[in-house]
């Protein structure tokens, strides 16, 4: 938990400070976790986020609530390296030609 919490910490700052406009969109692949038992939000609502890449979006449902992720380090260590290989793949690709610029920031263009 001392690991998650920072990150959890930094996730309600960024709600609360950031406005994400329409027509920007991120051009890394998100990989979003959700608990399948959450009692705040649904698979519909998180899967809104996909309106902001310009890439692929992969929303994975976990067993559980709000704190899905307590005592699933093994599963979770082995979701982050799946998420990394596929990043890995899309850079690779990116440097094969489709050049999408070295950050992921997407310009003031609309997403697709």
């Amino acid at each position: 938990m001392g690991l998650v919490l920072p990150a959890l910490r930094a996730d309600y700052v960024a709600v609360a400070n950031c406005t994400c406009l329409d027509d920007r969109a991120i051009r890394c692949p998100p990989t979003v976790l959700m608990g399948d038992a959450d009692p705040r939000t649904t698979p519909a609502e998180v899967g809104g986020w996909k309106k902001h890449t310009k890439n692929s979006f992969r929303l994975r449902l976990w067993p559980g609530g709000l704190f899905f992720l307590d005592g699933q380090e093994a599963p979770l260590d082995a979701e982050i390296r799946e998420t990394l290989a596929v990043v890995g793949r899309s850079q690779a690709e990116t440097r094969a030609g489709r050049t999408l610029g070295g950050h992921c920031w997407g310009e003031n263009t609309p997403s697709q």
